[in-house]
């Protein structure tokens, strides 16, 4: 998955076709993808700094699973040694650029949650220990697969900004609203891993 910057624009165009492909040919529960397309009708349809994210994502996963694990050269020392519970946050925020507004914060929450997801849901973590942890994840996993959950984490942190509001008001009860967002969560899983 390996994606030069030059063809980023490309890529976007590319990739917003296969999601619109993967989008009617996912399987789904029946209503979901109706009541998706209804309550998404006239909305924006992706942010296009998520290609220019990726792409750095992308290049900060690969350098993490080539570096030795001594290796901390890109973290001053003072950092790397306190205790900061937004090191997550710097990491996530520092692979975003010239992204302001709503965009920024779903990507950077999409981030937040790959990262936390892959150093094992510890969050008090100094840079080079975030490091350490996300460099184990990817010996077990992989680059691909860190950028897969990625992607499927913004997309629905995308949708459900964009319709979680017009699903609570047609649920019944808090089981059935929840169940939409599991449903949701899957379907768009599914869609970023077959695409």
């Amino acid at each position: 998955m390996d994606i030069p910057k030059s063809s980023s624009k490309s890529l976007s165009r590319t990739r917003t076709r296969r999601w619109n492909d993967n989008i009617s040919r996912a399987q789904s529960a029946p209503g979901l993808e109706q009541k998706l397309r209804e309550f998404l009708k006239g909305k924006k349809t992706s942010a296009a700094s998520l290609s220019s994210t990726l792409v750095r994502f992308q290049e900060w996963t690969i350098s993490l699973e080539t570096e030795a694990d001594a290796q901390s050269g890109r973290v001053p020392a003072k950092a790397s040694a306190d205790k900061d519970s937004d090191s997550i946050e710097r990491v996530a925020e520092s692979l975003i650029e010239n992204v302001s507004g709503i965009d920024r914060q779903l990507l950077s929450k999409s981030l937040q949650e790959t990262l936390i997801h892959s150093s094992g849901f510890v969050v008090d973590l100094t840079q080079n220990e975030l490091r350490k942890r996300v460099r184990q994840f990817l010996k077990r996993e992989s680059s691909a697969f860190m950028i897969r959950r990625f992607l499927s984490s913004y997309f629905f942190n995308f949708i459900w900004f964009q319709t979680g509001e017009s699903f609570r008001t047609r649920a019944w009860t808090t089981a059935e609203f929840e169940n939409d967002m599991e449903s949701i969560e899957a379907h768009y899983n599914k869609i970023v891993t077959e695409t």
